[in-house]
């Protein structure tokens, strides 16, 4: 990594004084380096120069972590490894078989003020074909076992050279923000060098770098619930409206359109979310029958707003024979969504976007080709798969145009985990941007389901339900609809408050926020089971895989995330009430 413009800054600080452990709280950066190799699934580590660890690996497979490691030769050469990756390399990451097995590693250098402190090594995965006699060889040499050695290969990450290159581009990215961290915690160094001890010094940059990445980490918990949250009230309400009878047709498809903008709203907190769930492999699907041309005509309705803007004239040709797929409806509006919202930044006002879908291939595989082209900004031929990287856009200007450059990357994720491809094409600068999907056909239909219309008989009994919710707009209206089922329902605003509402009255079911003010619902839940087993729904604006489970875990019938669906929590409210008979009103509640 270059030197930056900030050595002036540190050059009166011994280079050979200043090590990675010193500027650096080593317990937040080893939860950083955690992340970073669940999200990617690679193998990560950080070392000094010469290749010695300063980090706790994280995510080693089995062959290098209890085999080769075990072995003084395997060792040694892994070490040798990560020093010649770890070494001063000014235009971004290495990548090269290590010096051990073989398999693929890459890496990145920390600077202070151009002094290298430190490497971050990430790796351990197969790229391209095996030579198994040169692993046999490999496993004789080292003196490990040779049956448990190859057995272990079989458990090694495979991954494509581009993914990897992606991974050790990310790598790099984290690894030069750290670097200028470095030269930060080491230029405050240097002020108060002048007033105390190199001791206090580099004590006090400690200080700061554990501040920072406290409150990095309060962040990157927090941001996902505290967005999440205002968009319940408010999506509450509007669906409510929306799905009123005797509503005029023109007002119910405005409500319909504000309800689709939130819902969409909070589709954008969750890409960062998707992203790093594509990244692990572990993105979810809710597959079933659906109609392509449905999804294509809802997420034109949600840009319509956007189009009529920048008066953007949109063409429509769906002509595809067959287009019923085998898949998450709700995910393929999120690429044709990505891909419209990318087309109409691009597209100059008074541009045209074009949509055509067809079908190609035999009755036995056939496949439906959806276009979608503009007459925007365009992109040179070298751009036209870089795009689908992490954080990339194409053009010297696209950062002016705003996004994140993940949208991109997210589709390309989904499309495949639908077993299908995007692709990007262009003549050049100028000369507009044509994205292609293509996905497999399917001759099942989408379910069809009359509305759902009021029946007494299929209402559930009357409930007195515990609601707690902190955020007073969530659990007014959440109140109210719940009332408007025929349920009572008593809030709480704290897990004190709702303690103490369990403790003067029985209830049938709870409904719970996970993030409260003083304490979480799952302390609530472990509470109430000492003496009660009553169903109870969680809701929480966090909503990872690990979130939902541990919710789940804790006793929670269900997880459900927010903005609250109302529909989904009527449903769930019905579902969970069927274990447990409700209880004979007593009383008004508190």
């Amino acid at each position: 990594m270059a030197a930056c413009a900030d050595d002036k800054f540190v050059d009166g600080i011994d280079g050979a004084a200043v090590r990675f452990e010193d500027l650096f709280d080593l317990t937040e950066i080893q939860k950083l380096q955690d992340a970073f190799a669940n999200a990617t699934g690679v193998a990560s580590i950080i070392t000094d120069p010469d290749g010695r660890p300063i980090t706790a690996p994280s995510n080693y497979c089995r062959l290098c972590r209890d085999i080769i490691h075990k072995t003084p030769m395997g060792c040694e050469n892994c070490q040798a490894s990560d020093a010649v990756l770890g070494s001063m390399h000014p235009d971004g990451p290495v990548m090269q078989p290590c010096l051990s097995v073989g398999l693929w590693d890459g890496g990145t250098s920390i600077t202070v003020g151009g002094r290298h402190i430190a490497n971050w090594i990430a790796g351990q995965v197969l790229v391209g074909p095996l030579d198994l006699s040169q692993m046999r060889l490999y496993a004789r040499e080292i003196g490990a076992d040779e049956t448990e050695f190859m057995g272990a290969i079989a458990e090694v990450k495979r991954m494509t050279r581009e993914q990897f290159a992606d991974v050790c581009q990310f790598l790099h990215l984290l690894a030069n923000q750290l670097s200028h961290l470095a030269v930060r915690n080491a230029q405050q160094a240097r002020y108060i060098t002048e007033r105390q001890n190199v001791e206090d010094v580099l004590r006090s940059a400690k200080l700061v770098a554990e501040g920072a990445n406290a409150a990095k980490d309060r962040f990157l918990a927090m941001v996902s619930h505290e967005l999440r949250t205002p968009l319940t009230p408010a999506l509450l309400s509007i669906s409510q409206l929306a799905s009123s009878s005797g509503l005029a047709p023109e007002l119910r498809e405005e409500l319909s359109t504000v309800q689709r903008h939130i819902e969409m709203e909070a589709r954008i907190i969750d890409d960062l979310l998707d992203l790093s769930r594509i990244i692990a492999g572990k993105l979810s699907l809710e597959t079933a029958p659906c109609d392509l041309h449905a999804a294509i005509d809802a997420t034109i309705r949600v840009c319509r707003e956007d189009l009529d803007r920048k008066q953007i004239h949109l063409q429509t040709n769906l002509q595809a024979r067959r287009h019923f797929v085998e898949g998450d409806h709700g995910r393929l509006e999120q690429v044709f969504w990505n891909l419209l919202k990318n087309a109409i930044k691009f597209t100059p006002r008074n541009g045209s976007i074009t949509i055509r879908t067809r079908t190609e291939g035999t009755d036995g595989a056939q496949a439906i080709i959806t276009e979608v082209a503009d007459t925007g900004v365009g992109m040179e031929a070298t751009a036209t798969e870089r795009i689908f990287g992490i954080f990339e856009q194409a053009g010297a200007d696209s950062r002016k145009l705003g996004g994140l450059g993940i949208g991109l990357a997210i589709c390309r994720g989904i499309v495949e985990a639908h077993h299908g491809t995007v692709t990007a094409s262009s003549f050049g600068l100028g000369h507009g941007s044509t994205f292609t999907v293509t996905l497999p056909v399917t001759l099942s239909r989408p379910a069809v389901t009359a509305p759902t219309l009021s029946d007494p008989s299929a209402t559930p009994a009357a409930l007195q339900i515990l609601l707690v919710e902190d955020h007073e707009a969530t659990a007014t209206i959440l109140g109210k609809l719940l009332q408007r089922l025929g349920h009572r329902v008593a809030i709480a605003h704290s897990l004190a408050g709702a303690v103490k509402l369990f403790s003067l009255q029985p209830f049938d079911l709870l409904i719970s926020d996970i993030g409260l003010p003083d304490g979480t619902g799952v302390d609530l839940i472990n509470h109430m089971r000492k003496s009660s087993d009553m169903p109870a729904i969680a809701l929480s604006g966090f909503g990872m895989d690990n979130d939902i489970q541990r919710s789940i875990s804790a006793g929670f019938a269900e997880h459900i995330i927010k903005p609250v669906d109302f529909t989904r929590l009527r449903d769930a409210v019905a579902r969970v009430s069927r274990k447990r008979a409700p209880q004979p009103a007593e009383g008004a509640f508190p």
